[in-house]
């Protein structure tokens, strides 16, 4: 069987991903052990990518009590005591003081927990019914490139060239919590549009993102992006992008495979 091994290439804007043959191998193999079917997933993605096994083995987030949270927090750049309390509050409202002086969650509460209730369905509708849903995938890229409207954000699209410098940064905020605060059915969406913020600069681009140079005729002007290739990869299989991964496997919380054998 041809191998593909697991190459990381910087392109013209600085970055950094692997590379688009991994890439492919990777999402074949993930897809032929039907990751990208999965169900009743937990709708914070990056909770999810890290409390599943189905891609590097075990456990990003191997436990849920206060000492992982805060090994975890510190791979991911996060600091430990904001993000410790938020996991805290993430099961019903009941458990919040349970879970504060026990050190620990329970991931299997979070989809009915306070956390999402507050937020109103201000979301990407990604993740909302506990997989990946496709097309809401499609509206979110849509809501940032009007001019995609239509197409299939799907591999067949994401491993062409057209999609090689597609990024989500500061730039498309605003068209995505636009398109957040109309998947919510409710009028009052209460602190919903402040906490979509946060996850999604804070979060999404913040963590996940890379600096990079995206007006090459000011190349010492960087912002913070996130590739769509690395976006899609991350909500469909939960694998995260080659930035994170790396900090995860330098804490010990991920080993990484270095080839992948394809049919």
């Amino acid at each position: 069987m041809p191998m593909t091994p697991r190459q990381i290439e910087t392109n013209y804007h600085g970055y950094r991903e692997v590379s688009i043959a991994f890439r492919i191998a990777r999402a074949m193999k993930l897809e032929a052990r039907g990751v990208h079917l999965r169900t009743g997933r937990i709708r914070c993605p990056m909770v999810d990518a890290s409390r599943t096994e189905l891609v590097y083995g075990h456990k990003a987030l191997p436990a849920t009590d206060k000492h992982a949270l805060a090994r975890w927090a510190k791979a991911l750049g996060v600091p430990p005591g904001p993000l410790q309390l938020i996991a805290y509050a993430s099961g019903p409202l009941h458990s919040a003081l349970t879970n504060l002086l026990r050190g620990s969650f329970d991931d299997d509460a979070v989809n009915s927990g306070l956390i999402i209730q507050l937020k109103r369905e201000v979301n990407t509708g990604i993740l909302s019914d506990e997989q990946f849903e496709q097309h809401a995938f499609n509206e979110y890229v849509w809501s940032i490139w009007p001019s995609l409207k239509g197409a299939m954000i799907n591999n067949g699209f994401l491993h062409s060239e057209p999609a090689a410098t597609l990024y989500v940064d500061r730039r498309a905020l605003r068209a995505i919590l636009a398109h957040n605060a109309d998947n919510s059915p409710y009028q009052w969406k209460g602190v919903g549009r402040v906490m979509s913020r946060v996850e999604m600069l804070r979060l999404l681009i913040g963590v996940m993102g890379q600096q990079v140079t995206l007006d090459l005729g000011r190349p010492n002007k960087t912002t913070r992006a996130l590739s769509i290739r690395d976006l899609h990869d991350f909500y469909k299989y939960a694998v995260f992008p080659a930035n994170v991964e790396q900090r995860l496997e330098a804490a010990g919380l991920i080993e990484l495979q270095t080839v992948i054998e394809t049919p």
